[in-house]
């Protein structure tokens, strides 16, 4: 049976997510939150297995991409104190790339740029044993530039590519005159009292942080210490759930409404390490999950919480008026070029999206009944009907035919 380590009361949850975790070998830390209260945070596994240290609730995890969330929000910020606009080129602030001057800060922010993802395209960077050497951010831009073409035209599709940021961690260096480390300690980690959160330079081992490993034909392989500067900006911040969760809190709470519903969901990937960080804030729902085992599916987890609060919290309805019923229609939005369509009904009492039963959270505010809970809310803009549509951060404006 695998070590469990709990700090709060046991709930029907808690057994749930046990199961999940003995049954799938998971090692890692859980916690979740209903209505901004921590309702279980709980650790399983070994943070070190070798040396028998087993992973608490304030144990250490490399985080990886969720790193993004902090540069998207620093960037914000900057475009909110006017030191750059999202539709500036990055060719006023690097001219590393032949293409610099054909993309912009936005289509760098919401993955917009075609630019080849070095991490994935470049198989060394899979492969911790070869991420030794040092290496700064002008190296990874003249391996970005090997590549002679872009995936697509800047701003036509949206692609992930961690080399988004790592030129707008360069910008945000630039802008500040500060490393990003310092910068991000600064402006985030330490007014949100983050002491456990920071970013890994060249090597990544501290006191109280976890070992990664993950399993191949039965044998377990261990993840040797490697240069994080391979993923700076993109995917090089270490955290605890606890901090993140005062993430959560402190950027619902402190940033302008058209920034923190921005930052309320991201995953990471290393070899050897899985982390997810997910919040709904109009019913309070944090859900973070870090894993130093790589071969753990946290959907596993994630699917589980998402059914439990459904079950337990989202019962209740709303008694629904002609007012519900005048949100009835068909909604059209452009998407990258792209006009994307939604039809709204009412049906057995409730309204529907595409035949997805939406939960009434507020006279306007909706939950789709779906995986990710995705948020909806009803409202006129500039006179005109029309919906806001928050998909994991994917901000989506609707106008009604």
């Amino acid at each position: 049976m695998a070590f469990i380590f709990s700090s709060c009361q046991i709930t029907d949850l808690d057994k749930r997510i046990e199961k999940i975790a003995i049954d799938n070998n998971f090692s890692g830390t859980v916690l979740i939150a209903i209505k901004d209260s921590i309702i279980m945070n709980n650790a399983y596994g070994y943070s070190d297995k070798k040396k028998k240290i087993k992973n608490t609730p304030i144990t250490v995890f490399p985080i990886a991409s969720i790193t993004k969330l902090f540069i998207k929000q620093s960037i914000l910020h900057l475009v909110e104190s006017q030191k750059l606009s999202l539709n500036d080129t990055i060719s006023r602030y690097c001219d590393f790339f032949s293409f610099s001057s054909r993309i912009t800060i936005s289509d760098l922010l919401y993955h917009k740029s075609g630019i080849p993802d070095i991490h994935n395209r470049i198989s060394r960077f899979n492969n911790p044993s070869e991420l030794q050497d040092s290496i700064s951010l002008t190296d990874l831009f003249k391996q970005i530039n090997l590549f002679q073409q872009l995936e697509f035209e800047p701003g036509s599709q949206i692609l992930y590519s961690n080399s988004n940021y790592l030129i707008l961690a360069y910008i945000i260096e630039r802008l500040t005159n500060k490393p990003l480390d310092v910068y991000l300690n600064e402006t985030i980690f330490q007014p949100y009292q983050m002491l456990n959160t920071g970013l890994f330079k060249d090597y990544s081992p501290e006191k109280g942080h976890t070992a990664g490993f993950y399993s191949r034909n039965n044998i377990v392989y261990y993840i040797p210490n490697f240069n994080f500067r391979n993923f700076w900006g993109s995917g090089n911040a270490f955290s605890t759930t606890q901090d993140l969760f005062k993430y959560y809190q402190h950027t619902q709470k402190l940033l302008k409404s058209e920034f923190a519903p921005q930052l309320v969901q991201h995953s990471g990937y290393y070899l050897g390490f899985r982390s997810y960080y997910k919040v709904v804030p109009e019913i309070g729902l944090a859900i973070i999950v870090l894993s130093n085992s790589g071969d753990f599916n946290v959907d596993l987890i994630v699917d589980e919480v998402i059914k439990y609060v459904k079950e337990k919290h989202l019962k209740k309805t709303y008694k629904h008026s002609e007012r519900i019923k005048s949100y009835v229609g068909s909604y059209f939005t452009t998407q990258n070029g792209n006009e994307m369509a939604i039809e709204v009904s009412h049906e057995d009492n409730e309204l529907k999206i595409n035949n997805t039963r939406l939960i009434q959270i507020d006279s306007n505010k909706f939950l789709m009944d779906n995986a990710s809970l995705t948020s909806i809310s009803f409202h006129p803009n500039n006179g005109i009907p029309g919906l806001i549509m928050n998909d994991n951060g994917e901000i989506l404006f609707f106008y009604r035919r």
